[in-house]
């Protein structure tokens, strides 16, 4: 019986062990999600600095992320959901304007920073991780977000331009100007790239 007893206890202590183990593993898979979600919220807010809460404000509006009882619980209620709703619209409207700056001008770079900052700490906290991990991850997430639509942004201007020459060189010749800018496809570009675009392909 005693040998009985101390195989039981130590075939037990060996479950317990692997669950143990199992449920830390878990958890810092768990704990690397959240955290590369907060760096891709914040990069969304580096594309555009009001979407990103927005999106955030109506998951904890919808209790998809459970914000109650942390310091970021505001951004689930109706007004805030409203707010940056608008904010949002309206910022997608108004990027198209041509006096609007670039994503890495200083202003617009630290808005980007703070929201993505804000968002990435909201899913943290959403799990009851460190706010202040998920702050550093969103603000940097926008950084990377910024520069890199405007690289992008500066890859597709540079496409644009060279099918642009071909083509008027292959098929309008100089006549057909109107033409081939007409079939260009710039309307996916801010007011800013256009006026570059035009600026710089019709001399």
């Amino acid at each position: 019986m005693e040998r009985l007893d101390l195989f039981l206890n130590g075939h037990s202590s060996a479950v317990a062990q692997s669950l143990f183990s199992t449920e830390a593993r878990i958890e810092s898979i768990a704990l690397n999600y959240v955290f590369l979600l907060a760096i891709g919220i914040g990069i969304v807010a580096g594309l555009r600095s009001l979407t990103a809460p927005a999106v955030v404000a109506w998951g904890a509006h919808l209790s998809w992320l459970n914000l109650h009882g942390s310091p970021l619980a505001f951004m689930g209620s109706t007004t805030a959901v409203t707010i940056l709703s608008v904010l949002a619209i309206g910022e997608l409207i108004a990027d198209k304007l041509p006096m609007i700056p670039k994503r890495t001008a200083p202003a617009p770079l630290m808005a980007r920073v703070v929201t993505g900052g804000l968002c990435g700490a909201c899913l943290c906290a959403a799990v009851g991780k460190s706010l202040l991990a998920g702050t550093l991850l969103g603000g940097i997430g926008g950084i990377v977000g910024a520069f890199s639509a405007t690289a992008s942004g500066d890859a597709w201007i540079c496409i644009l331009r060279i099918s642009w020459l071909r083509l008027r060189r292959s098929v309008c010749g100089r006549s057909g100007v109107i033409f081939c800018f007409a079939v260009t496809p710039t309307i996916l570009l801010p007011a800013s790239k256009r006026i570059e675009l035009v600026s710089s392909t019709c001399l």
